[in-house]
């Protein structure tokens, strides 16, 4: 079976050789319906994935949306609700293709292209750094570059990284 464009192309040579301008307007009205019928299409799916990723994270923002409430009443909520939620949300965006660059507290190679220097002068590529939030990309697109620091930046294991003096 010929695809549009291939009927097309099909057309227009012979639109070349001596075929009519009405002939012509029929293939450009056919061109602009087919164009129509395939943003349409696009704009749906992408409307349907939308739907089907607000139902899945639906009950989990709910629950926080209760957990906010509890707290603006002065109410407990425990850190560890909140965190397991926030896994939950994260695990359906990964699920959807989304994917940390590292893990937060990871030491890895700097990439420029990757990372972002928290303060200072970045390091040459290569050099380590300790990832202090992390990016993500989404089907291979970065969408946020990771924030680094040097490894002995505000580290527990650096004694003098929480000086405040010279």
């Amino acid at each position: 079976m010929k695809t549009l464009r291939q009927k097309l192309c099909e057309r227009f040579c012979l639109f070349s050789n001596g075929t009519s301008t009405s002939e012509a307007e029929q293939l450009r009205h056919e061109l602009i319906m087919e164009r129509r019928r395939t943003d349409t299409a696009r704009a749906t799916a992408t409307a349907n994935s939308m739907e089907a990723l607000s139902r899945r994270a639906a009950p989990h923002l709910a629950t926080l949306s209760a957990m906010r409430s509890r707290a603006g009443q002065n109410k407990p909520v425990a850190p560890d609700d909140i965190l397991a939620i926030a896994s939950k949300l994260e695990d359906i965006l990964c699920s959807e293709g989304l994917e940390p660059t590292a893990e937060a507290g990871s030491t890895v190679a700097y990439i420029e292209a990757e990372h972002m220097i928290e303060q200072g002068t970045p390091p040459a590529e290569g050099e380590p750094v300790l990832v202090r939030s992390c990016g993500y990309r989404f089907r291979k697109k970065l969408l946020r570059k990771a924030v680094v620091a040097p490894p002995d930046h505000h580290s527990p294991d650096n004694p003098r990284s929480h000086d405040t003096g010279p």
